[in-house]
């Protein structure tokens, strides 16, 4: 080999990605002027340009100096996640209902009243709570389904109630997005932290926290940024080889709304794969699957003995419109589509079984089985991203609101999981 030959092996290769300081720098200033076009941030454009500034000068003077970059970024959730919501819950207080997506912030906060008073809040009217609100089916007003429904699982009543219970008893009524706010800034400062240490960067933290799709939800009050903690939480998990605690974390997701049910199945189908293949012990296997339905069940026990019915007819029928109110058929799914182009007539009618459970059941079977025959962490989460983002699609009422569920599944596996784990022994659940 020539000398010429060998010093060109030796150069080291030319940087293919741009630097990660680069890109958590323009994803912030993006988030930022996003979030003052629409008006979502009433601040001096002066001072949004001095954030940016002082970001770009820690980024390119002390970039080794994690919690300097750290503080920058808790200062983007506090401009970007906090200030835009406490703007929306103003407007809810002053009676503007509107801005609260399909009111389900305002049937959550009379939910919590009611289950602190002593009464089961799946039996309860939400009429009153949803006053004046009516919502939208292709381009018709029509009454809000929620008024007779509390559509989230039992956990959802628990996170709330541990909020809002010692606030009530101090004679403060908190919203409930209170509790959303915490748990977002809680999760983009332990996942900032996170990401700097195991990466170098912020760029799952960014990319999770300040993505387009949740944050404007999260600002009227959805509550799908629980979800997206419990989906991050287990993708650091699975990182780590902590498949128990990774089981756990869907499973708290799972007791507050169950969107994420399939990505708890293709979870549970993995870690039989992994156990079948001898890559995880069949004790935390079972551990592992056990945790990821435990809160749910524990949730949803006083329910249960209390009036089950109720609770089934709230938390899972209404989703599958198998109740006379169900939601009407809109937005962007499958059947929406039938519906605007003639195919479906009725939007207040049943949605065939073709349209809807039968090719989402085809999704999360296909799914399934590309996890049972290619098991690997990476791989259950672009598999989750994908069937989820299926079974939205095929449901009678796919809004982009959900959106984000998916998205974060993509986003968490392909920032969060190495390309090619190495191998090493499993740590501990």
């Amino acid at each position: 080999m020539t000398a010429t030959g060998a010093a060109t092996e030796a150069a080291p290769r030319a940087r293919v990605l741009p630097d990660p300081r680069l890109v958590e720098l323009m994803v912030g200033t993006t988030a930022l002027v996003g979030g003052r076009l629409n008006g979502r941030l009433p601040l001096p454009v002066g001072l949004l340009v001095a954030v940016v500034a002082v970001h770009g000068l820690v980024l390119a003077r002390w970039p080794a100096r994690r919690g300097l970059r750290l503080a920058c970024f808790a200062l983007l959730l506090v401009l970007l996640g906090v200030v835009p919501t406490a703007r929306y819950v103003q407007a809810t207080e002053r009676g503007n209902v509107r801005l609260a997506i399909d009111g389900g912030v305002l049937v959550s906060d009379e939910a919590v009243r009611v289950l602190l008073e002593g009464r089961d809040p799946y039996q309860a009217s939400y009429a009153q709570a949803l006053a004046g609100w009516r919502i939208d089916v292709e381009g018709r007003p029509a009454a809000n389904p929620l008024a007779g429904h509390y559509p989230y699982w039992p956990g959802s009543l628990a996170l709330l109630a541990a909020v809002e219970a010692p606030l009530r008893a101090l004679g403060l009524d908190a919203d409930p997005r209170l509790l959303y706010l915490l748990v977002y800034c809680a999760l983009g400062l332990w996942l900032g932290r996170w990401s700097l240490r195991r990466h170098g960067h912020l760029g799952v933290a960014l990319a999770v926290c300040l993505n387009p799709l949740l944050l404007p939800y999260l600002w009227q009050g959805a509550n799908d940024v629980l979800l997206v903690a419990g989906m991050a939480v287990a993708a650091v998990a699975l990182a780590d080889r902590r498949v128990v605690l990774a089981g756990l974390a869907l499973g708290a997701a799972l007791s507050v709304k169950l969107l994420v049910a399939p990505m708890v199945v293709l979870f549970v189908v993995w870690v039989a794969a992994e156990a079948r293949r001898g890559r995880l012990d069949r004790g935390r296997a079972w551990l592992a699957a056990a945790a990821t339905v435990a809160p749910a069940v524990v949730t949803a026990l006083p329910f249960l003995a209390w009036h089950p019915r109720d609770l089934l007819t709230d938390a899972v029928a209404y989703h599958l419109g198998l109740v006379p109110d169900a939601y009407p058929i809109a937005g962007h799914g499958l059947p929406a589509y039938l519906l605007r182009a003639g195919v479906l007539t009725d939007p207040f009618g049943p949605s065939p079984l073709w349209a809807t459970v039968l090719p989402a059941t085809a999704v999360l079977l296909a799914g399934s089985w590309w996890v049972w025959a290619h098991p690997g962490p990476r791989t259950l989460l672009y598999v989750s991203g994908a069937v989820l983002a299926g079974v939205c699609f095929f449901h009678r009422s796919f809004m982009f609101s959900y959106a984000a569920i998916p998205a974060t599944a993509l986003l968490l596996a392909a920032l969060a999981q190495p390309a090619h784990a190495p191998v090493r022994p499993p740590g501990p659940a």
